[in-house]
């Protein structure tokens, strides 16, 4: 349940509902560092922030992004002070840190960081998608407004704690609903050790109209 002034933990930041509250279900949103240190939510135009920035970038090489050459003698990372220290990219951790409390935008952020890079222009097409992705789930992580169903919320525990739901899969919940008959109007007697998922699946079954005991 979204209340004002609460906060949740998404993507190693801290989500504030003012944000969310307010917008449609299925909404993309992203999460940014804005000026401060707070986590900032804004409304994404597209979920795939990756295939945009690789597209932009293309635009101005010919032949399209990384066509015809491959990453044999390519170094992103070297021994340098007795570790290992990226040393492709111009941009330091501080400058993307000044970059975002600037309020740039996570694809702004992706794309200067590839524009720093003296490997990234190199790369294949594919190596650049994967490196793009892997940036964009750092500095620019989204995340899609669902609806609280039966069906998300099992698929939900069941990715992230099964044990919670003794393992139940969407569809083995849906044909175990679909089995024991329950419509509107029905009284369920039942049992449940899923911590109120199987109760709370045959309550949305019902609609409203019987009586769960």
């Amino acid at each position: 349940i979204l209340k004002e002034g609460d906060k949740t933990k998404i993507a190693k930041g801290q989500a504030p509902h003012t944000s969310l509250i307010g917008h449609a279900f299925e909404t993309t949103f992203e999460i940014s560092k804005g000026r401060g240190s707070g986590s900032v939510i804004t409304v994404a135009d597209t979920f795939d922030t990756s295939a945009e920035v690789l597209e932009e970038l293309g635009e101005d090489e010919e032949g399209g992004p990384g066509e015809g050459k491959d990453n044999r003698e390519l170094l992103d990372w070297g021994k340098v002070g007795g570790g290992n220290t990226q040393v492709s990219q111009k941009m330091s951790d501080k400058d993307v840190s000044e970059l975002k409390k600037t309020g740039a935008g996570g694809k702004e952020v992706i794309k200067t960081l590839a524009e720093s890079s003296e490997t990234f222009k190199g790369k294949t097409e594919f190596s650049q998608e994967k490196w793009i992705r892997r940036k964009a789930n750092k500095h620019a992580p989204q995340f899609i407004a669902h609806r609280a169903t039966a069906y998300s919320l099992c698929r939900g525990f069941y990715f992230k704690e099964p044990a919670r739901i003794c393992y139940m899969r969407e569809d083995c919940l849906a044909r175990l609903l679909t089995m024991s008959n329950v419509q509107p109007g029905s009284r369920v007697l039942m049992a449940d050790s899923m911590n109120g998922m199987l109760v709370a699946s045959v309550a949305e079954r019902l609609g409203g109209v019987g009586r769960v005991m």
